[in-house]
């Protein structure tokens, strides 16, 4: 499912590279911070296998949860409207392919859209 996270992070990169990149930014470091944000979540993988010996679903941890990559991506835009620079471009874009992440995973695993007010699973 890695590769197909990754596939996705860089079509979405891709069309928003024209939209937001206004040609300050190399492309391939744009596109790669967007690939490396549609995988960050998988990044409790590390814990799950070796540490946590799969007792608990890997959706269950804070980076699977859709409010930590919400309030990143909130933080994304603040910091790219207050002081627009590469680094706030290329943080909104791994943000934003991170909550694209979930929202795939969303189609065949479960997410916790509401939590922390409600811990229904979609």
């Amino acid at each position: 499912m890695i590769i197909a996270h990754t596939f996705a992070g860089y079509i979405i990169s891709d069309k928003l590279l024209k939209i937001v990149n206004h040609g300050s930014l190399s492309s391939n470091i744009f596109i790669l911070s967007g690939m490396l944000g549609a995988i960050a979540p998988d990044i409790d993988l590390i814990y799950f296998y070796p540490i946590d010996n799969k007792q608990h679903h890997h959706h269950s941890y804070f980076t699977h949860l859709p409010i930590s990559w919400l309030i990143l991506l909130a933080i994304s835009i603040i910091c790219s409207k207050l002081k627009p620079s590469n680094f706030s471009l290329l943080f909104f874009i791994f943000t934003l392919n991170g909550l694209l992440h979930l929202l795939l995973d969303s189609m065949s695993g479960q997410i916790k859209w509401l939590l922390p007010f409600n811990n229904k699973s979609f």
